[in-house]
């Protein structure tokens, strides 16, 4: 994939072979594998300024090739008590959903956080070395992973509210409070 030319004044947009730029093509390979699974997109940078003490990320992550790796007891315990450990390192889980082939999350960072990319790969390898015991041979991931910046409560009820019925939408449950391996670490925003 070329990247397209860009002054410091313009925003960082992907060129693809096709020539169409930004947001994959509806009906393509890739449109329903969502942002982070795109092989060969190019790496957008991160923002090189918050203009705030503690910022809320939703995250997704992938497994490699999609395998159905992720949607069970062991993964899910892993997954909270590295959630747990995370305010000693400025990092709180809130929501999330732990599907079978990936993880939407919302994590806040303190301002004497790790950085979102330090973290990203502490919990990679954490998840790892819980599916490496159970046996599931590597790579695990995807190469690097998606993350948008909440700006609201209200952005954060709408991400959420879409990622929770992931499972019903999937047809693994009926409703999204039956899927036993979503739920809320820390709460992000107060109600």
């Amino acid at each position: 994939m070329e990247v397209a030319e860009h002054s410091s004044k313009r925003a960082f947009a992907p060129k693809r072979i096709d020539g169409t730029i930004g947001a994959r093509r509806p009906g393509s390979r890739d449109a329903s594998r969502g942002p982070c699974c795109a092989q060969g997109m190019a790496t957008l940078r991160r923002l090189p300024r918050l203009f705030t003490k503690y910022p809320i990320y939703f995250v997704t992550a992938c497994t490699y090739n999609r395998r159905c790796i992720l949607a069970g007891p062991e993964v899910h315990e892993s997954f909270v008590e590295f959630a747990l450990r995370g305010p000693d390192h400025g990092v709180w889980i809130g929501r999330y959903v732990v599907m079978p082939d990936h993880v939407h999350l919302f994590a806040g960072f303190g301002p004497e956080s790790i950085s979102l990319s330090s973290w990203q790969k502490s919990f990679k390898n954490t998840i790892s070395k819980t599916l490496r015991t159970a046996r599931f041979s590597a790579p695990h991931w995807e190469m690097g992973f998606f993350d948008h910046f909440i700006r609201s409560q209200e952005s954060y009820e709408q991400k959420w509210s879409k990622v929770r019925e992931n499972p019903v939408r999937a047809g693994l449950v009926r409703s999204a409070d039956e899927w036993p391996y979503a739920g809320e670490v820390f709460e992000l925003w107060r109600h």
